[in-house]
């Protein structure tokens, strides 16, 4: 009988252990506008503003600049707590018109051989997708839509 019943506890306790490891997501569901106008493409990160606390979230603008959280499982929100947001969209660099095209695609070769990447043009002010500079703070749950609003020039 002991040794049945130390079967039944190990599963149990990892059950447990699991269920307090997930803990209860929020839904959080936002925008992003920069200066005003929607942002498509944009990576959004909601990470945990206290060391310890929470687990990262993350989502993708839309078209419209619409984004849903996802921790766990898609769209599932966020868990309670206070978050940085970061923000980040970048696209690859491409040639100017006047450029020596095969000079352009050398250089560029290059970069990704030696690199490991592409050259890139970030679409966001640095101070955005920096997690240690963001000022870009949200509390989970939120209520209603965040909008996370991103400014070229600062307004402080």
């Amino acid at each position: 009988m002991k040794h049945r019943l130390k079967h039944v506890r190990v599963p149990l306790l990892l059950a447990a252990l699991a269920a307090l490891g997930c803990g209860q997501t929020s839904t959080v569901k936002g925008r992003v506008l920069l200066d005003g106008m929607p942002v498509a493409g944009a990576t959004v990160l909601f990470m945990p503003d206290s060391d310890g606390q929470g687990r990262p979230a993350s989502g993708t603008t839309d078209g419209e600049g619409y984004f849903d959280l996802t921790t766990f499982r898609r769209g599932d929100g966020a868990l309670p707590g206070l978050y940085r947001i970061v923000v980040s969209k970048t696209e690859v660099a491409a040639a100017a018109p006047d450029e020596d095209h095969a000079s352009k695609k050398r250089a560029q070769d290059y970069l990704e051989r030696h690199t490991g990447s592409k050259r890139a043009r970030t679409l966001i002010p640095a101070i955005y997708s920096d997690a240690d500079k963001t000022p870009l703070r949200c509390n989970v749950p939120a209520r209603g839509l965040v909008t996370v609003e991103l400014f070229r020039k600062s307004n402080r």
